[in-house]
């Protein structure tokens, strides 16, 4: 056989696994796994949300165990060249190819680092069995430094296997030290000159093990967070289009009632009419999508138009040329659209308004948009506020950060006034 330089602390072979091995611990870290779930655990996809974790691990740990089929491949040849005939060292090298082989094609099948625990069973008895077998009928002083003892390096590649199935760091940094403790006990006999080389290669497996158990815990921990986070976004999502929907539902209910009156004057049924077309035009839209534009910015000109569609029959005067370029976000721009939507409504349903005028203007570091009507007006004081300036007005504009002020006196209308706060 052809020896190797036995002072060298690991090999070639053996330095470019440990090198992939931290890439891939970094990646784990940095890109987190999911929940610690018994389920998860035995194979089971993840989330939709765990897959954007799980998917680049799965790559990087494919392409890891599909490297050590060609290394091992390699070994293959090298043991073929320098005549070994020993059974039991080309079943451990075809056993752990096999292995590496079924792990790789598992993680990228499933789309998920997580391999079922008796597969990563199977994978460290290969390792083990292998660092015996060579030990036992390979030289002593081919232990280290050869290719054809490959068991040590693919030592490296299976501690960085363990987190993928052992979710317990303590238990993981267990079996990392018992497989640097086998190491010592298989290749340290008959090399005892080289008693240095071994201890170095001993703490590089037990700072691995280390390091690749304890960034896996903060990657899950991570990763938790981003399901978290994605299961709050949905739910705050599905309360957007709920808040949308009973939006509409009030809005439409009111003109049903208007509609089924007997005292409405001829020359606004037509009027009311279309206004209840558009109406529920508006709720199918809201019914089927979440959003009716994809602009991340609405300017409020372009929220006031909206709003005042379907109100031509009222006595709108809008004078918003201060104010129509100010850029609103997307959802605080739908939640003042609402909000003028259901006060115009209240002026029609109530105020009995000759006039009524649509102001906004930009003060540089904030912006306001109001509302003003001459009709009945009502006393703040004496009245709770309803469904719809409550939870239409009020509570949505509040949550987009904005303030609202309703000013009223009987006989004197009402002032509606949405403001900004100033920008620090």
């Amino acid at each position: 056989m052809v020896k190797g330089t036995p002072e060298r602390t690991f090999r070639p072979a053996m330095c470019g696994q440990m090198f992939v091995g931290w890439r891939i611990i970094g990646r784990m870290a940095s890109r987190g796994c999911v929940d610690e779930s018994n389920m998860r655990w035995r194979g089971v996809a993840a989330s939709k949300a765990g897959q954007v974790v799980d998917l680049p691990l799965a790559a990087m740990l494919g392409v890891f165990h599909g490297g050590a089929v060609i290394q091992l491949s390699l070994c293959v040849v090298s043991l073929i060249l320098h005549g070994v005939v020993i059974w039991q060292v080309w079943a451990v090298t075809v056993l752990a190819i096999v292995c590496s082989a079924v792990i790789a094609a598992w993680v990228l099948w499933h789309k998920s680092y997580r391999i079922p625990w008796w597969m990563g069973v199977i994978h460290l008895s290969a390792t083990v069995v292998a660092m015996v077998v060579q030990g036992l009928f390979l030289p002593r002083d081919v232990q280290l430094g050869n290719w054809n003892v490959w068991a040590p390096a693919y030592a490296g590649l299976t501690l960085a296997t363990l987190p993928a199935w052992i979710p317990s760091t303590s238990l993981a940094i267990a079996v990392g030290a018992a497989v640097a403790a086998l190491y010592v006990v298989v290749v340290l006999p008959g090399n005892e000159t080289l008693f240095l080389s071994v201890s170095m290669n001993v703490v590089g497996y037990l700072v691995f093990v280390v390091a690749a158990a304890m960034l896996l815990q903060v990657a899950r921990r991570l990763a938790r967070q981003v399901e978290e986070s994605h299961s709050e976004s949905v739910r705050l999502a599905g309360e957007l289009k709920m808040d949308r929907y009973l939006f509409h539902m009030h809005n439409a209910s009111g003109l049903l009632a208007r509609l089924s009156r007997d005292d409405i004057p001829d020359a606004i049924l037509p009027a009311l009419r279309m206004q209840a077309a558009r109406e529920a035009s508006r709720l199918r839209v809201a019914m089927t999508s979440s959003v009716d534009d994809t602009s991340q910015w609405w300017s409020l000109g372009r929220v006031i138009s909206n709003a005042i569609s379907g109100f031509g029959h009222l006595p709108l005067e809008i004078n918003d040329l201060l104010g129509r370029h100010v850029a609103l976000p997307v959802h605080q721009a739908m939640a003042v659209q609402m909000a003028l939507i259901t006060v115009l409504y209240n002026v029609q349903f109530h105020a009995k308004a000759h006039e009524v005028t649509i102001h906004a203007d930009d003060h540089g570091g904030w912006w306001e948009v109001s509302v003003v009507d001459d009709g009945v007006g009502f006393d703040p004081a004496s009245i709770s506020y309803g469904f719809g300036l409550q939870h239409q007005v009020l509570e949505p504009l509040k949550a987009e950060g904005l303030s609202v002020s309703i000013e009223s006196a009987p006989g004197e209308g009402t002032a509606v006034t949405i403001r900004s706060f100033p920008r620090q």
